[in-house]
């Protein structure tokens, strides 16, 4: 899939595990928590100006799911 061809492979594979459709084979909130991806991206320094374009872009999503 080229939409996800700059994913990282933990990134992957916690996505992987989290939609995983079977509710035994699903990973837990707490095992989420744990992730090596979450316990990475936990650390990294957060740039304000893609956060707000990234909560636009849901803003906009949600806008458009209603119409």
């Amino acid at each position: 899939m080229p939409e996800l061809k700059y994913v990282s492979r933990d990134a992957l594979d916690l996505m992987k595990k989290l939609l995983n459709y079977d509710p035994e084979q699903r990973i837990s909130a707490e095992d989420a928590i744990k992730h090596p991806w979450i316990q990475k991206k936990a650390y990294e320094e957060i740039d304000p100006e893609v956060t707000c374009k990234a909560l636009q872009n849901l803003k906009n999503f949600n806008a458009e799911k209603k119409l």
